[in-house]
């Protein structure tokens, strides 16, 4: 992130000091939008992808409910507080793109309504499937089980990814960031920004396949 001295020496002391501990200093030319925004009074044409999580769950939620009659997300609490963790900046490290996915599964897939969706595809006797996996059985009588299963690939990697942690196995850890299409050599809020965008992506995607 790149930002104006002029701007830090605005906020209170201790924010200073923060800003301050992160320092370094900017390699080449002040970053576009930034210069477009502060410099030239032009806004930005870039667009949050934290900001349309909230759409791609209301999309699929729709969607499902057209086609079964039944919502597949159970109602909000608090619909702020729900996606009020959800942004990028909490990925400044391994263990925060972690935390991120936590997030991210905590307002997508623990508000997914497994009992809905048992009531439309019930497990067999012994079997326990979590939201995710429900999800895919509902989705493969739409659009066959490989579909169903490359459909969900994203957000089973997300899944992944939330269950890491330093002492993960290397190969699982690689596949868990294969799913969910974030790319390990990216900067870390670059790596957040990916998996949000892949999650919203895969919400539109499930939506359209569900209609």
């Amino acid at each position: 992130m790149t930002t104006y001295a002029k701007d830090v020496v605005l906020l209170p002391e201790w924010l200073q000091r923060v800003w301050a501990g992160f320092n370094v200093s900017p390699e080449g030319k002040v970053s576009a939008e930034l210069f477009a925004a502060q410099g030239q009074g032009i806004p930005t044409r870039s667009q949050a992808p934290e900001r349309f999580l909230p759409i791609g769950i209301t999309v699929l939620n729709n969607a499902f409910t057209t086609r079964f009659g039944t919502a597949l997300f159970r109602p909000y609490p608090n619909y702020t507080e729900a996606f009020k963790s959800c942004h990028r900046f909490k990925a400044l490290s391994a263990a925060g793109l972690y935390e991120l996915a936590k997030e991210v599964m905590r307002a997508v897939g623990e508000h997914i309504d497994t009992a809905a969706l048992h009531r439309i595809v019930a497990p067999p006797t012994k079997e326990k499937w979590g939201s995710l996996k429900s999800l895919e059985k509902v989705l493969a009588t739409v659009i066959g089980e490989a579909r169903a299963y490359s459909q969900l690939g994203v957000l089973n990697g997300i899944y992944n990814l939330r269950l890491a942690d330093a002492h993960s196995p290397s190969q699982n850890l690689d596949e868990a960031y294969s799913f969910a299409h974030v790319d390990r050599t990216l900067p870390f809020v670059m790596q957040g920004r990916d998996l949000l965008i892949a999650c919203v992506t895969s919400l539109h995607r499930i939506a359209d396949a569900i209609k």
